[in-house]
């Protein structure tokens, strides 16, 4: 999936899929303690991907402006990158900075 295939899906559906545990969701460290975040489009590939990293995890349906008033903005979260519907397995996945994201949906 392109960036704007992603872009675009986002602002058709008007939400996106999180991984998430009890209330806390699934992010990774990047090495300036940042972290990134994996959003998919689609239920399903969300779940596969919990699966492929053996994750008790669920999806999680967030609303799009939801998403960016409450994740993107919040600086406890310090969220820097978005991965873009990820399989699990590492084959290409393409990341957006949040600046990027941003953009690409509120241009």
């Amino acid at each position: 999936m392109t960036d704007n295939e992603f872009f675009q899906e986002i602002l058709s559906k008007g939400h996106v899929w999180v991984a998430m545990e009890k209330n806390t969701a699934l992010l990774f460290p990047n090495g300036d303690d940042s972290l990134s975040v994996p959003l998919w489009t689609e239920y399903e590939k969300a779940n596969e991907f919990i699966r492929n990293i053996n994750s008790s995890c669920k999806p999680v349906e967030v609303p799009v402006e939801v998403f960016k008033a409450s994740w993107i903005s919040n600086d406890n979260l310090n969220i820097k990158e978005i991965i873009v519907s990820p399989s699990g397995l590492k084959n290409g996945e393409i990341s957006l900075s949040i600046n990027e994201f941003i953009n690409g949906i509120w241009h």
